[in-house]
């Protein structure tokens, strides 16, 4: 069961477990300590948006992956233009966004929208950071599932630092927050690393 098909975004959880999405087999894989691969969530080859539970939910090219202090996951689920929660005892929904809806809207779980979502991090306070590449945008989401963009302009592809809406992305891919709660940003066809607080993209 160790076989994979062009693996994304990977994160650990505090016992050193590795999760990995595994984006072309539509499922979420973990990598246990003593090298066990397991698949965690969704249908080997069978993509789709099923919430539920693990063996029977379904993911559509996820990719990128974050693990919270209670050990729930979180997956961008980028050919469902959605983002996805696994609790820890393996029941998966989906947090924000409509599957196959994509477009950008902020708003509250299944009114807000994405555009083919890929990386996602968690500060230390467990606040969620999204990169929104089809939308040239990083989006904040909390908790609740509250969705508010908090760089860039929807469809406004560019290359400039600023605050919020004056800030300027093109595909921006993957994200990390630093111990010190600073964001990176890859900004790869601007060929660049940005760098800033969530709401703040300052010039480097």
């Amino acid at each position: 069961d160790g076989q994979f098909n062009r693996p994304a975004g990977m994160a650990f959880d505090a016992g050193g477990n590795l999760y990995v999405a595994d984006t072309a087999n539509h499922v979420i894989r973990v990598v246990t300590p003593g090298k066990v691969v397991v698949t965690l969530a969704g249908k080997v080859s069978d993509g789709g948006s099923a919430d539920g539970v693990a063996a029977t939910a379904q993911f559509y090219f996820p990719s990128g992956l974050a693990v919270d202090a209670e050990a729930n996951i979180y997956v961008s689920d980028s050919g469902n233009d959605t983002v996805r929660r696994i609790t820890p005892v393996g029941i998966v929904s989906t947090l924000a966004g409509a599957a196959l809806r994509k477009a950008s809207a902020d708003g509250n779980g299944p009114a807000a929208r994405f555009y083919q979502p890929y990386g996602l991090s968690l500060d230390p306070k467990g606040k969620m950071i999204v990169a929104d590449p089809g939308n040239h945008t990083i989006r904040r989401i909390s908790p609740a599932g509250d969705v508010t963009t908090v760089g860039g302009l929807p469809g406004q592809e560019g290359s400039a630092d600023g605050i919020g809406k004056r800030a300027r992305f093109s595909n921006p891919s993957s994200l990390v927050f630093g111990a010190a709660g600073t964001l990176f940003i890859t900004d790869p066809f601007n060929h660049r690393v940005t760098r800033g607080t969530p709401v703040h993209q300052s010039p480097k």
